[in-house]
């Protein structure tokens, strides 16, 4: 194992009921401040598996995603980070309350570059909610759900995560199914992952 990998015991596992369940627990306490938003944004690619349950609890609110890059690779950030995909429609942000949605706050850094660019668009109001809100973000969330300082592999990002330690880290993929089984991923799934790589 590349040994300049240092925070490998610093990591953990989201399953998909724990992300589920973790989801209904960011809209209740979003709810319970009886706010509804008129649109949802996600930040894609892993607001995708967040945006479906939204939908169900949230009904009837319209949605977007905007795509921003800050990471280069598992743990490595860029300088800064950026917008790739802008909204489909920028015009329908002006005047309306939006939610912004996020997996977690690792610097702070992309929420406050979303919530600047919702604003610059005209949006009536911006709200942050993620599950993980991270000790060392600059940038404070309406709502999140746990704090951590670990780095977190989501269910739906197991073989992106598999594939990078691999090529950026020199790790051989045994090594890579046992530091994923020490963070928690069941075997059913890493059976999964020896087949896909």
């Amino acid at each position: 194992m590349n040994k300049s990998y240092k925070d490998l015991k610093s990591r953990m596992y989201i399953s998909p009921d724990k992300f589920n369940s973790m989801i209904s627990d960011l809209a209740i306490k979003i709810k319970r401040e009886n706010y509804t938003p008129d649109i949802i944004v996600v930040v894609e690619r892993a607001g995708f598996a967040m945006i479906r349950p939204l939908l169900d609890i949230f009904v009837d609110v319209d949605y977007d995603t905007c795509r921003i890059k800050y990471y280069k690779g598992v743990g490595e950030k860029s300088d800064k980070p950026e917008i790739i995909t802008r909204l489909r429609d920028e015009n329908r942000v002006s005047g309306k309350k939006i939610l912004a949605i996020e997996e977690c706050t690792d610097t702070g850094k992309t929420s406050q570059l979303l919530k600047n660019y919702l604003e610059r668009l005209g949006a009536k109001e911006v709200k942050i909610g993620v599950l993980f809100h991270k000790y060392s973000s600059s940038f404070e969330p309406d709502w999140f759900v746990k704090r951590t300082n670990k780095w977190i592999y989501f269910y739906y990002e197991t073989l992106e995560a598999a594939k990078d330690l691999m090529k950026n880290k020199g790790m051989n993929l045994e090594e890579v199914l046992n530091h994923f089984r020490e963070v928690g991923i069941p075997e059913e799934e890493l059976l999964r992952l020896r087949q896909l790589i």
